[in-house]
C-alpha cells in the first residue's frame, strides 16, 4: 500500500508540473481570477492537459482516492499511528488532485464515499449525522458557487441559473437536448463513444462523447473559446446518441443488469479492507456514471485497473506472508540448532 502511495502521489506531482503555474487553476482561485479565465483553466485542465493522460487520470485521479479507502480501512481497523498518518496523507493528496480543475462533484462524492466505508465497515449512522453532513455539503456547495462561479449570494437562490438549476434541471434539459440535436443537427455517433481501443476497431480515429458534441450544437463559440464544459444528459442521453432507440431500450435493460452483477459479487466475497475499499470504488463510481454516460457500463479502463490493482495488491501481500513465514521457520530451526550444539 505504501508502494500503491508513492506511486499515485509521484503521478499527482507529474500532474502538476505539466499543467504548470500558470495554467494551474487552484492558483488562479487562490489570486482571484475572474470567473471566465477560471473557465477555461478548467477546460485546459480537462481536454488540453499536455502530459500523459494515462497518468492523470488512473494513476493521480482515480488510484489516489482508491488507496485512500483502502487506507482508511486499515487505519479503523488497527488503530495504528502509521496508518493514521497515511490516511491523512492520502486524504490531503486526493482533495487536492480532485479539485484539480474546479469540479465540485468529484470532491463531494470523495468525502460521501467515506460514509459508505464507514457503513461498509458496520457502523451504525445516526440521522443527526446526515443532516449535519447534508448541510454541510450544501454550504461548501454555496461556497464553490461563490468563489468558482464568481455568483452572487442572491444568485445562490435563483431557479434558471444556481444550484438548484444544477442539481433539478440541467441533466434532464440535457438529454432532451440530446434528443433533438441527434435528431436534427447532428447524425448519430454509432460507437464513436466507447474508448478509443475498442473504437479503432469500428473504424473511429478519435473518440467523442455525447456530451461534448451537445455543447459545441448549442454553444458552438464557447466550446471554439475554451469556456465551455460538457452538456451530459444521463447515461440514457449517449445511448441514444451512439444507437438511437435501440439504444435506449437496451440501456435500460443493461445498466439495472450490471449493478445487480457487480453487488452481487461483491456481497458474495470475504470482506477485507482492500474488497470493503473496492466495494465503495464501484458503489460511488458506477451512481455518478449515471449522469455521464453510457458507453463507460460497456468498458472502463479506470474500474479494470482498480481490480487489477487490488489483485495485485492482495498477491503481493500473500507472497510477502508466504516468504515471511519461510524466514521465520529457518530463523527458528537456526536457533533450535544452535541450542542443541550448546
Amino acid at each position: 500500500l505504501v508502494i500503491a502511495s508513492i506511486i499515485c502521489i509521484s503521478a499527482i506531482i507529474y500532474t502538476f508540473y505539466k499543467i504548470g503555474l500558470e495554467n494551474n487553476a487552484i492558483l488562479n482561485l487562490i489570486q482571484r481570477a475572474d470567473p471566465e479565465r477560471l473557465s477555461e483553466l478548467r477546460a485546459y485542465a480537462k481536454s488540453g492537459f499536455p502530459g500523459n493522460q494515462y497518468i492523470k487520470n488512473i494513476f493521480a485521479l482515480s488510484l489516489t482516492p482508491f488507496v485512500s479507502y483502502i487506507s482508511y480501512i486499515f487505519a479503523r481497523k488497527t488503530k495504528e499511528k502509521k496508518w493514521i498518518f497515511l490516511t491523512l496523507l492520502l486524504f490531503i493528496a486526493s482533495n487536492i488532485i480532485l479539485f484539480y480543475d474546479l469540479e465540485k462533484m468529484p470532491i463531494l462524492a470523495y468525502w460521501l464515499t467515506f460514509l459508505l466505508l464507514s457503513i461498509y465497515y458496520g457502523d451504525f449512522i445516526k440521522m443527526r449525522y446526515y443532516i449535519i453532513l447534508g448541510i454541510f455539503i450544501i454550504l461548501m456547495i454555496f461556497v464553490m458557487y461563490i468563489f468558482i462561479a464568481g455568483k452572487s449570494i442572491r444568485h445562490l437562490y435563483s431557479i434558471t441559473d444556481g444550484p438548484i438549476s444544477r442539481i433539478f434541471f440541467t441533466t434532464p434539459i440535457a438529454y432532451i437536448l440530446h434528443l433533438e440535436v441527434f435528431n436534427h443537427r447532428h447524425s448519430l455517433l454509432r460507437g464513436q463513444s466507447l474508448p478509443s481501443f475498442i473504437g479503432r476497431l469500428a473504424g473511429f480515429d478519435v473518440v467523442v462523447r455525447s456530451g461534448s458534441a451537445v455543447m459545441e450544437a448549442i454553444n458552438f463559440l464557447g466550446t471554439k473559446t475554451g469556456s465551455a464544459g460538457v452538456y451530459s444528459g444521463l447515461f440514457l442521453g449517449e445511448a441514444f446518441a451512439n444507437f438511437g432507440k435501440w439504444g435506449v431500450f437496451i440501456a435500460m435493460f443493461h445498466i439495472p443488469f450490471v449493478f445487480f452483477l457487480v453487488f452481487f459479487i461483491f456481497t458474495k466475497l470475504p470482506k477485507n479492507p482492500f474488497t470493503i475499499g473496492l466495494y465503495a470504488f464501484y458503489t460511488m463510481n458506477l451512481l455518478l456514471t449515471l449522469h455521464s454516460g453510457y458507453t463507460d457500463y460497456i468498458f472502463s479502463m479506470n474500474r479494470l485497473i482498480t481490480i487489477v490493482v487490488t489483485c495485485s495488491m492482495i498477491l503481493f501481500i500473500h507472497l510477502l506472508g508466504k516468504f515471511w513465514e519461510q524466514k521465520k521457520v529457518v530463523i527458528e530451526v537456526e536457533i533450535m540448532d544452535e541450542n542443541l550444539d550448546y
